[in-house]
Order: structure tokens, then sequence, then C-alpha cells
């Protein structure tokens, strides 16, 4: 299993012991630093031999350090957690049954549940439909919903897909879960083993809008591979209008009414039955660059 890392030395250590504390035993542990400037190499230094510790130069995204992870490992299957989420002591254990019970399954994905800095945890965060994986591609077409630590996958899928995206900073794997999706079978596990951490630290807070930009891009490459069923385009224009729409309020309340205005047209014609779009384009017009 791999774990992608970078400055955050006392939350990876409890990423690392929640793994180590999984029902099921037969794994490897590869943590790839991404540079870190902290004592992340100091303290997991003494873990030698229980884990394969190496760090790259800084790149900012967590594609790259885990497409030099998934090379180096050895495993039949691939699994990954953020440094700043935890493993429930079941959760591998289950997440095999399913590739155990489903031989043809290539990837499988988990429900999650929230926990804040006060320790308290959420209810499952997964809408029931989103826990259907038959419908998994389509699903995604509305959207990221699948958190990378709840993520398995076979490694030929690796071979026969290529690696990570990297040429859409921050989205990368919304990219591989989409070609995993189109390509393969999925399965969910429907438990909310996998604690996925909520502080201001967490990058997909930071980036919100950048983050919004690139699944549009990615979203617009699969609209125009001709790849996608007339339903599967209609559902893509629809969350594309959404994200536009999204994109283009941010841009106004920066006061970039012009900008705001080329993503809320942009909403208009990827549907021109989004109302807020028209409604946020006319308000547009009444506020000053």
């Amino acid at each position: 299993m791999l774990i992608t890392t970078f400055n955050r030395a006392d939350l990876l250590l409890e990423a690392i012991e929640s793994v180590r504390q999984q029902t099921y035993q037969n794994f490897e542990i590869i943590v790839a630093d991404d540079g870190s400037t902290d004592e992340t190499a100091d303290r997991c230094a003494p873990l030698d031999g229980a884990i394969r510790y190496f760090r790259l130069e800084h790149s900012g995204t967590p594609e790259i350090p885990r497409n030099h992870a998934i090379d180096l490992a050895r495993g039949e299957l691939i699994a990954f957690l953020d440094d700043d989420d935890l493993w429930q002591p079941a959760y591998l254990e289950r997440q095999i049954e399913l590739f155990d019970r489903e031989p043809a399954i290539g990837f499988t994905y988990g429900n999650v549940c929230f926990l804040y800095p006060d320790g308290s945890i959420s209810t499952p965060r997964m809408l029931a439909r989103h826990q259907q994986a038959e419908s998994i591609f389509d699903h995604l077409l509305g959207g990221s919903f699948i958190y990378p630590s709840t993520l398995i996958v076979r490694r030929t899928l690796f071979q026969e897909l290529g690696p990570i995206d990297t040429d859409v900073s921050s989205q990368g794997d919304f990219a591989h879960l989409l070609r995993l999706a189109y390509h393969a079978r999925a399965a969910c596990l429907t438990e909310a083993l996998v604690l996925i951490r909520r502080h201001p630290q967490n990058l997909s807070q930071q980036r919100e809008i950048q983050d919004v930009q690139n699944i549009a891009t990615i979203l617009e490459r699969w609209r125009m591979s001709g790849q996608l069923t007339p339903r599967q385009q209609l559902h893509a224009r629809r969350t594309l209008s959404h994200l536009y729409n999204h994109v283009g309020i941010d841009r106004l309340s920066h006061k970039s009414a012009a900008e705001a205005q080329s993503f809320f047209t942009k909403s208009i014609r990827r549907n021109p039955f989004q109302r807020r779009a028209w409604l946020s384009l006319t308000r547009s017009y009444f506020t000053h660059s």
C-alpha cells in the first residue's frame, strides 16, 4: 500500500499506525515523500524494514510521488492512503473480500466518515447512488466523489491504462478514476471504514476553485473524445454547466466581472436551461470590474 506525504510527520505516523493495526496483514508499506522539509525522514528512519521510504524533489502535487510509488510496488493489488487519513482495522480485510468474491473486478472504492479536529466523527458521507458500482462511470461524469484513501486497484490496470495523470494538477486522480471506471469493473465497500480528516491544511479545501476548473478540463476531454453515449454526453454537459457557473460566481465575488461573464456564458452554452447561470450573468452586468 502507498502513502504520499509532505511535511506532515505526526499525521503520517498515525496513518502508518492505522495500517499496522489492520486485521489483514499481507501487505507492504511504501511512503513516497514529496520533498518534505520537516522531520519526516528522521521520523521514518527507525521504521526501516517495516516500510519502504523514499524522498523526491518537491513537486507540489501528490500524483507524481504516487506514480513513483506505483513503479516500486510489488503486490498484485495497490492500495492508497493519504498521509492525513486513517483506516479502521477491518478496512483491508473487507476490501480484499470484495476482490476474492468477484475476481473480475479491477478496482474497489469505499464509504468514508469525516474526522474533525475536535475528534468527533461524522456519519457516513457517500450517497446511496454512488455506492452502485455498476454505474460508477456515469456517476463520475457528475464529478469526483471517491477519496483516494478508499481506492485499491489491480496492478495490471496501471500497466494497461498508464500512470496517474500529472497534467491536470490536483485532479490527476479523478482523471485516472474516469479511465479506470470506463475500462474496468468496480466494487464498492459500503461500510465507512476510512476516516478523512477535515482541517484547514487539506489541499482540497485550499484550492477548491482550481480543482473545479481541473475537473471541468477533464470532463471536456471526455465530452470531445467520442467515447460517450448521448445520455452520458448530456450528463457531462450538465455537470460542466454547473462547474462553470460555480467558477463564475467565484470570479464575480472577486470583482472580476468580465471573467465571470465568460464562465457564465460557458455554463449556458453547455446547458441553455441553466437558470442560475442566466441569473448570474444578468447580475454580473451590474458589477464593475
